[in-house]
């Protein structure tokens, strides 16, 4: 396989293609990640099949509902470069059948992510990738609503490096994203929005292995109704430090201000068009060659819950472990810790997540794999609500 390494290439893996957003509308964390990533050219193909054991797929405080869920679905990776332009998709369909008394809940979900990037035969434009999200999935409404809800979300994205002069560089992105919820039962249609992300991060390198900079981002969240929530626009202004000592270490921390600001009947609410302070930190460290190591902390202003509206403070944590016990098997366990702090209401939640799953790759077509997962949400004020769930799975995956 012919690898190839690129600053721009990464960008491409700035709207999503490779790693979580620090923030809900920052890609400048994905973008310092692949830009000193190695991108090769690929092309995989995989067919899957899972069982699944649910014990509390409602996520109910009682009487819990339990299902045997079979999932079978196909997955694809290309990335392929041809002169100064190069594409790339990632993709998964699948189709979820709940057995027992929740075979209603059975549904077909996708996830793709096409995405092209190159000068475009203009010089000046070396750097500018465009990017396509299409995603479509059958799940929990929310934390505090468990009824299951169809949800589609579709968008399109720009992002534009320029960095012509060895120190510095500016990254701009734009980005449109539809959030279409057709269910009009209890009014979940209202629920539909667009959203508009425009930022500009300015950046400076100290040396090879320290940049810091500067992003401004602004935001338009415009709903279909105000029956669930209202209009919103947000400002960010975030400094950060991205420090890469070696190739087995990296860590990237960000601070800054955000100011929401509510229209409707979440005008005037707690925190409405205050500054309030966001952060947040990211490790990553390769302790041997089969031993990594991740840490993320997030802590910002995001949208209340649907009875509250207004604003509530996220804080989220996540330690994950990547272990090769052998030449083939892997094991990865994370574990983490969520708080919402509700603003305008009072379903604060504490959330317990952990995750274990081991690899064994039987050939170099055929992977054998086995998981576990716990979920645990305490409310804060009404502990009659809490829940947990415990979910075992077992799959195979063949690589075409």
């Amino acid at each position: 396989m012919k690898i190839t390494k690129t600053k721009i290439a990464g960008l491409a893996v700035a709207m999503g293609l490779v790693s979580p957003c620090v923030f809900s509308q920052n890609m400048l964390q994905n973008y310092l990640d692949a830009s000193a990533s190695i991108i090769p050219n690929e092309f995989s193909l995989s067919l899957y099949e899972e069982v699944k054991y649910n014990d509390n797929i409602h996520n109910s405080t009682k009487d819990p509902e339990d299902s045997v869920i079979f999932k079978t679905g196909a997955s694809a990776r290309a990335y392929r470069t041809k002169g100064n332009m190069t594409y790339g998709i990632d993709g998964d369909m699948h189709y979820n059948w709940y057995t027992r008394d929740s075979d209603d809940l059975s549904n077909f979900n996708w996830n793709l992510s096409p995405y092209i990037q190159g000068s475009f035969g203009k010089d000046w434009l070396q750097g500018l990738m465009i990017s396509l999200k299409s995603r479509s999935v059958y799940e929990p409404y929310s934390k505090t609503d468990s009824r299951y809800v169809r949800h589609y979300e579709n968008g399109i994205g720009l992002a534009y490096d320029y960095s012509r002069h060895e120190r510095w560089g500016v990254m701009a992105t734009a980005e449109y994203t539809n959030y279409y919820y057709p269910q009009s039962k209890h009014d979940y249609n209202s629920t539909t929005n667009n959203k508009y992300t425009f930022s500009i991060a300015p950046y400076y390198k100290f040396t090879s292995k320290v940049r810091s900079g500067l992003q401004l981002a602004y935001e338009i969240v415009d709903y279909r109704n105000d029956k669930k929530y209202d209009d919103s626009t947000n400002i960010k202004i975030m400094g950060y430090v991205d420090y890469r000592p070696s190739m087995f270490l990296s860590m990237t921390g960000y601070a800054g201000m955000e100011r929401d600001a509510y229209e409707g009947r979440s005008r005037g609410s707690v925190n409405d068009r205050d500054f309030e302070p966001v952060f947040a930190y990211v490790v990553r460290y390769i302790v041997t060659k089969d031993l990594t190591l991740s840490y993320n902390l997030r802590y910002e202003p995001d949208y209340g819950s649907e009875t509250g509206r207004g604003q509530r403070q996220a804080w989220n944590n996540s330690l994950s472990l990547s272990w090769n016990a052998t030449a083939k098997i892997n094991i990865t366990q994370t574990v983490g810790f969520d708080m919402n702090d509700e603003k305008n209401c009072a379903e604060d939640t504490n959330e317990i997540k952990y995750s274990i799953r081991a690899n064994y790759y039987a050939t170099d077509n055929l992977t054998v794999y086995a998981g576990y997962e716990y979920d645990k949400v305490d409310f804060k004020y009404y502990h009659d609500s809490d829940y947990h769930s415990n979910e075992f799975l077992v799959g195979i995956r063949w690589n075409l």
